[in-house]
């Protein structure tokens, strides 16, 4: 089974067969089994996107529809694109692998040599030299940069 986990708050879980049944109710070309590992990610949150409040709960960890155990086995593809959350193609036949870290914040924090404003951004690779102070428009320098993360429980 390939299924895809989105690291939000909460943990949403797409399973192979739902995601396989919705192509096929589309009749999409190609088969699903045809789709790349990118593929299915972008089918995953094109779900989530278009999820009501209770279809959302059925795809959550924990609920009584999904198992921890549908978001263990090894990642076969990851999507960061999104800096607000953190997607994975999991194959739940393959054993687990991972650190059980989940990135929560991906932000580099920046001050102003000048006024000494503090503020964030999303760009973890973007040069200091070329920023500006939002407030007085002068020379930020870098205070913190970097991915938190989140532990998770065993």
């Amino acid at each position: 089974m390939k299924n895809v986990v989105i690291n939000k708050i909460v943990k949403y879980v797409f399973t192979e067969d739902q995601m396989k049944g919705l192509w096929q109710r589309l009749k999409k070309e190609p088969a699903y089994d045809k789709l790349t590992n990118e593929q299915v990610i972008q089918l995953a949150k094109r779900i989530m996107e278009k999820a009501s409040h209770s279809e959302l709960e059925e795809y959550t960890v924990d609920s009584a529809w999904r198992l921890p155990t549908d978001s263990k086995g090894e990642i076969i593809a990851q999507d960061d694109s999104n800096p607000t959350e953190h997607v994975e193609l999991i194959d739940t036949d393959l054993p687990d692998n991972s650190i059980n870290d989940m990135v929560i914040d991906r932000m580099m924090k920046l001050y102003c040599q000048t006024c000494a404003f503090e503020f964030y951004i999303e760009d973890l690779e973007a040069e200091p030299k070329t920023l500006h102070c939002p407030k007085c428009s002068g020379a930020v320098s870098i205070s913190q940069r970097g991915v938190r993360t989140l532990k998770e429980e065993n």
